[in-house]
C-alpha cells in the first residue's frame, strides 16, 4: 500500500523568509499571504521548517515567532547536524528522526537546484518561483497529495 503524504517540510529562506538586499539585524521579509497559506497547509499536513547550517534552529523558531508564524511549524531544524546545506540526504535524515517514510513527506522549496536534486533524488517537491506564488502552495499540495503529480 502506498504511503500517505503526511509531512510537508518548508525550505524557509529564502522561501518565508528573506533577508535579502537587509542586514541579518533587521527582520526579513515575508511574502504576503503566508500567513493565509500555512493555515491552510496546517488543517490538512504537520508542517516542519527547514534551512541552510548557516542558520540555527532556535534562531529561525524566535524569527518565526516575531512574524506570527511559529504556531504552524511542529519542527524547526537546519542540516547544521548533517551538512552546511540542506540536500537529499538531509532532508531524508531528518524525516526518520521526525518518524516520517521519504514517501510520506513532500519539501516546499523556493530554490531551483534544490528542487532539482530532490525531484533527481525521488523525493516529491514543489518548486514556488518567488514570493508571488506562496498563496498556490496548498493548491500544489493537494495536486501531489491526489496522485496527480508524482515526484
Amino acid at each position: 500500500p502506498e504511503a500517505e503524504l503526511q509531512l510537508v517540510f518548508f525550505y524557509l529562506v529564502p522561501l518565508l523568509l528573506s533577508w535579502q538586499g537587509r542586514s541579518p539585524h533587521e527582520a526579513p521579509e515575508v511574502p504576503a499571504g503566508a500567513e493565509e497559506m500555512l493555515e491552510e497547509v496546517f488543517t490538512d499536513f504537520r508542517i516542519a521548517g527547514l534551512a541552510d547550517g548557516a542558520y540555527t534552529g532556535l534562531g529561525l523558531r524566535r524569527v518565526l515567532e516575531d512574524a506570527e508564524l511559529d504556531p504552524f511549524f511542529d519542527f524547526i531544524g537546519t542540516s547544521a547536524e548533517f551538512g552546511p546545506a540542506v540536500s537529499p540526504r538531509v532532508v531524508r535524515r531528518l524525516a526518520r528522526i521526525l518518524g516520517f517514510d521519504a514517501d510520506q513527506i513532500v519539501v516546499v522549496t523556493g530554490r531551483a537546484d534544490l528542487a532539482e536534486a530532490l525531484r533527481h533524488a525521488g523525493l516529491a517537491v514543489v518548486h514556488v518561483d518567488g514570493p508571488d506564488g506562496v498563496p498556490a502552495i496548498p493548491e500544489a499540495l493537494d495536486a501531489v497529495f491526489s496522485g496527480y503529480f508524482s515526484p
